[in-house]
């Protein structure tokens, strides 16, 4: 896959040099370079809020474009290497944090968002910034039907965790709820679409 090397964030987030829904790009941060696909909500429109997404089973861009469409949000999806993954994803949130003035779009409105494995990666990275006090995530949103969330994580975030379409977190009929969630993550069920996009807007506001 062919990437765009760009150092500024706010000709990423403002797509204007772009007339598609996605764009690839590498980003360079102090000299390190990190991968990511960026999905519009829309052509040409400036846009005032993003999700940075995690990625595991979510493989195809229709899935990334209708989230952003539906959700008006720009999906930064990064594009770790499975050696240095937390270093990758948490260097490139750091990042955007650091670089998000200017753009459009404010600190508070920047959501982390995973699927499956990538729900570990996701928790890893919301407890080193807990930590570190790098940076502060006010919105993480967790796609995985059998996944037990760190108090700590839960205490100090705003965390949607998506198990089921009533959005909790079950230990029984794991079946029946991943089932649910596996439809939506190969993008064939449009009523689980549909209850997801539904649950994110209300928990975004």
């Amino acid at each position: 896959m062919n990437y765009k090397l760009y150092r500024s964030l706010h000709d990423i987030i403002h797509p204007s040099i772009s007339r598609k829904n996605i764009s690839n790009y590498e980003i360079i941060m102090n000299d390190e370079v990190v991968p990511v696909n960026i999905f519009y909500p829309s052509i040409n429109t400036n846009v005032y809020k993003a999700i940075i997404y995690i990625p595991d089973k979510i493989k195809k861009d229709d899935i990334y474009i209708e989230l952003a469409k539906e959700t008006n949000n720009l999906i930064i999806v990064i594009n770790y290497t499975d050696k240095n993954k937390l270093n990758d994803c948490y260097k490139l949130i750091k990042y955007i944090y650091d670089n998000i003035e200017g753009t459009g779009i404010d600190k508070n409105d920047i959501a982390i968002m995973s699927d499956y494995a990538g729900t570990k990666l996701e928790e890893e990275v919301l407890q080193k910034s807990m930590e570190t006090h790098d940076f502060s995530i006010n919105n993480a949103i967790i796609i995985n039907p059998n996944e037990s969330i760190n108090n700590s994580i839960m205490n100090k975030n705003k965390v949607l965790v998506i198990t089921g379409i009533d959005s909790k977190v079950h230990k029984n009929d794991y079946k029946k709820i991943n089932s649910y969630l596996s439809g939506f993550v190969r993008g064939d069920n449009l009523a689980t679409s549909e209850s997801i996009y539904s649950l994110i807007n209300d928990f975004l506001g």
